[in-house]
């Protein structure tokens, strides 16, 4: 957990979110939404990143499974209120 919120302020970060599958708890997603490919791949890269990733050597059934999507459509948002 402590990764989340030093990440939260990196730059270019738009969104950064943990989830946890509610029918399988050992199942977790990390949601982010990023200002471009390249905050992206400088966040992926970091040493803050990949130490906690080598770290899950061994623990974790699979390694991670980096997914990149493009936004199609949005819920506008209110000023002030998040979607």
């Amino acid at each position: 957990m402590g990764l989340i919120e030093p990440t939260r302020l990196e730059a270019g970060v738009i969104k950064y979110e943990l989830l946890q599958n509610q029918s399988q708890p050992t199942d977790f997603t990390f949601v982010q939404e990023w200002e471009g490919a390249a905050a992206l791949d400088t966040h992926l890269a970091s040493v803050r990143l990949q130490v906690p990733i080598a770290k899950l050597e061994g623990l974790i059934a699979a390694p991670p499974d980096v997914r990149r999507y493009s936004i199609l459509a949005a819920i506008p948002t209110i000023q002030g209120v998040e979607s």
